[in-house]
């Protein structure tokens, strides 16, 4: 569960939160996309939405006329001075590592003060739930070439609002909120 940082960076946050959700279009969503890079004690890289190989690409909610999307098509970086200070920061991961070059990709910071990402990806928030699972996930999956050998698949995921708020009788089913990873036989 991620906690987003909208008042910082909007644009940003909206682009996660509507693939979230899967509003805008079907193709357009983080739903059956995979955790395709694990770098131990790094970080972790997932939701491309493309059809092609994973990490070589991603599509975000904007399209050309929206303010905040490039020529490239992609959209530009925003207020990318936030730091990635613990282990659990959610930023985007721009395509080739190149600046104003998001899409859909996002990665999560495994480690404290990563400042290989600083200036460089957007931070959009931060992991509230499941970071003992992520963090255990790097050490507790085989990778090879920075790949898990066996795909993590991104199978549900969606948007909490205020009205969702938690009571006491949900907070003992909120791994039922949880954007869920699990693990699939390659077919």
């Amino acid at each position: 569960m991620f906690e987003l940082f909208d008042h910082e960076v909007p644009e940003t946050c909206e682009n996660f939160r509507a693939l979230c959700t899967g509003e805008i279009a079907k193709e357009l969503t983080y739903k059956d996309t995979r955790i395709h890079r694990i770098v131990r004690e790094f970080m972790m890289q997932g939701g491309d939405n493309s059809n092609g190989e994973p990490g070589k690409g991603g599509k975000s909610i904007y399209k050309e006329g929206d303010i905040i999307h490039n020529k490239d098509g992609f959209f530009d970086d925003e207020n990318i001075w936030y730091p990635h200070s613990h282990a659990g920061v959610l930023s985007m991961a721009a395509l080739d590592g190149k600046k104003n070059q998001n899409g859909s990709q996002f990665c999560i910071s495994l480690r404290e003060d990563n400042q290989y990402f600083e200036e460089k990806n957007t931070t959009i928030g931060r992991v509230i739930k499941g970071l003992d699972f992520i963090l255990g996930l790097q050490h507790n999956c085989e990778i090879k070439e920075e790949k898990p050998v066996r795909p993590w698949m991104i199978t549900g995921c969606g948007e909490l609002t205020y009205e969702d708020k938690l009571t006491k009788e949900k907070a003992t089913d909120i791994d039922a909120y949880i954007v869920s990873a699990k693990m699939e036989k390659e077919i």
